[in-house]
């Protein structure tokens, strides 16, 4: 069974996966709840998937090089780790907009099966 994040956090500069996730630690960050939906027929024509997310992380200022998922809004329990294209940096605080987020264990399984 593939379970898939719920969640998606924004890492600091100083982030080095796997051992390091460098989330702001202030209560003015949040992680943003993945709202994972069928896809539609323009996300399917840029092969995204049949399921994409988006999801919006509420982040305070410093300047950000990966994103992390998770299963819970608090806890470390990261599910995995992707360097963002480039460096982003806030002056104040801001809410991130992350789309597409895509899952390719969706496809990885559908090779496995056959499907």
């Amino acid at each position: 069974m593939v379970v898939w994040p719920v969640y998606i956090g924004a890492a600091l500069e100083g982030t080095t996966p796997p051992f390091s996730i460098n989330e702001p630690q202030t209560l003015d960050y949040r992680r943003g709840q993945i709202d994972w939906h069928p896809a539609t027929p323009e996300e399917l024509k840029n092969g995204w998937g049949e399921v994409v997310g988006r999801a919006k992380i509420l982040c305070t200022p410093g300047t950000y090089t990966h994103f992390a998922y998770f299963r819970h809004p608090h806890k470390s329990d990261a599910m995995g780790v992707m360097q963002m294209d480039h460096p982003t940096t806030f002056t104040e605080l801001t809410i991130l907009d992350v789309y597409p987020i895509v899952n390719t264990d969706l496809q990885l399984s559908k090779q496995l099966s056959g499907v």
